[in-house]
């Protein structure tokens, strides 16, 4: 993102901007991590299918859940409020009406329960169907397939980490330049959005490639990146949220303006390994390069 805008290339776009993707913040990640280390060594809660005096081979088979198992997997779990902290889901006795011909006779009642930022929105039910991870059927069928651990433990399982928060990909790539617009005052010039469909931006990615390889020189466009700025891409964190207690603390519009703060730090750092004569373009690549893996940590 930021060899693009300092390459003043910010209006082009790869696609219809139609495709879910998720960031997350290094910090989010850090505590995740931290979570993870602290309960690695609790007991699990359930015992393993190995450790019983019968080993269950078939579902019927297998003991019914403890209570520590229904408190994890049939517990309400709130939003993820990063993106707005007074965020309330809407329900039948606290909505907003809007216009409506024949309001309810508890009108008033139902918008101030609504607007009562001092009331704390209740938790909905949890439903499930059978294809979901933490469904009965889901649960039973992973005990079965390794019977020497528990799928609601910590330790050996994989968790996915985010911010909770799926953007449009090129809607968190322009909230980034418009932070750096104020670093860099003027530095874009064109705010008209050029949009190249996936399938030509592929094909130009290919002849960029051939091009290079021929040449020698790097191909202006691959086509990795033409998939990856036009491929849905966001991940399920309710494991996360439920075995490990993980709730993301920082948002993207949060995450990106402290990205930008530390600008001026990595700048300031690698810019006394950078010779002159290289120019705005090899410093946009160095701190690319660098800055968004310290500072972003993208799951791909």
């Amino acid at each position: 993102m930021c060899k693009v805008y300092l390459e003043n290339k910010t209006h082009f776009q790869i696609g219809q901007n139609d495709k879910l993707f998720d960031y997350t913040y290094v910090g989010n990640v850090a505590k995740a991590h931290l979570l993870a280390a602290d309960k690695l060594d609790l007991p699990p809660p359930g015992v393993a299918l190995s450790e019983m005096e019968e080993t269950p081979f078939l579902p019927e088979d297998v003991p019914p859940f403890t209570e520590a198992e229904k408190k994890l997997i049939r517990t309400p779990l709130s939003n993820v409020n990063t993106r707005s902290r007074d965020h309330r889901v809407p329900t039948s006795q606290a909505r907003p009406l809007g216009p409506c011909v024949e309001p309810p006779c508890n009108a008033k009642e139902i918008e101030s329960a609504f607007n009562d930022s001092s009331s704390t929105p209740s938790n909905r039910p949890t439903y499930r169907n059978r294809y979901d991870q933490f469904a009965d059927a889901s649960i039973i069928k992973a005990k079965l397939r390794d019977l020497d651990t528990n799928p609601l433990q910590v330790a050996g399982q994989a968790f996915f980490i985010t911010n909770g928060q799926p953007c449009y990909f090129w809607d968190v790539a322009r909230m980034f330049w418009i932070q750096l617009d104020s670093r860099f005052p003027g530095h874009r010039n064109s705010t008209t959005i050029f949009r190249m469909p996936r399938t030509v931006a592929l094909a130009a990615a290919t002849v960029a490639e051939w091009f290079g390889i021929i040449s020698g020189k790097v191909p202006a466009m691959r086509k990795l990146q033409v998939a990856v700025c036009s491929t849905a891409r966001w991940y399920n964190i309710e494991k996360a949220r439920r075995v490990l207690g993980y709730e993301p603390d920082v948002g993207m519009e949060e995450g990106i303006k402290l990205s930008v703060e530390v600008w001026p730090v990595i700048s300031s750092r690698y810019d006394a390994h950078i010779s002159s004569s290289r120019g705005t373009r090899s410093i946009g690549r160095v701190i690319t390069d660098k800055s968004i893996n310290l500072i972003y940590y993208k799951l791909l």
